[in-house]
C-alpha cells in the first residue's frame, strides 16, 4: 500500500491486521516519507493500482503508474477540469499507447 505520509499507511496496515486478519508480514507499505511510490511501481508483481488522491495531485500519479506499465483505477474524476483531463488523455494516447500486431 502507498500514501504520502507513513502515518496513513501505518494506520490502514493496523487496520487491515485488526478487521482481516492479515499478517503484518504480508503488509509492505510505501509513503514519500520512507520508501516511495517510484519504488512501488517498479514491482513486478503489481500490475495494477488503484489512485485517490485529491484532484491536484491525481495527473501526476497517473501518468507516473501508467509509464510504470500499470494498470491505473480511478474512483474520482481523474483532473480538477475538463481541460486537464484532455491533456492527461492526449499524453497517454500520443506517449503511452503502444498496439500489439497478431
Amino acid at each position: 500500500m502507498y500514501s504520502r505520509s507513513s502515518t496513513s499507511t501505518a494506520a490502514l496496515a493496523n487496520l487491515a491486521q485488526e478487521t482481516l486478519s492479515v499478517p503484518a508480514t504480508d503488509i509492505t507499505s510505501y509513503s514519500d516519507d520512507a520508501a516511495g511510490l517510484d519504488e512501488l511501481l517498479a514491482r513486478q508483481d503489481i500490475s495494477a493500482v488503484i489512485i485517490v488522491l485529491p484532484l491536484t495531485h491525481q495527473p501526476d500519479i497517473v501518468l507516473k503508474a501508467l509509464k510504470a506499465g500499470k494498470h491505473v483505477l480511478s474512483e474520482k474524476p481523474v483532473a480538477k477540469d475538463v481541460e486537464s483531463a484532455l491533456n492527461l488523455i492526449k499524453t497517454y494516447e500520443s506517449e503511452l499507447v503502444t498496439f500489439a500486431c497478431l
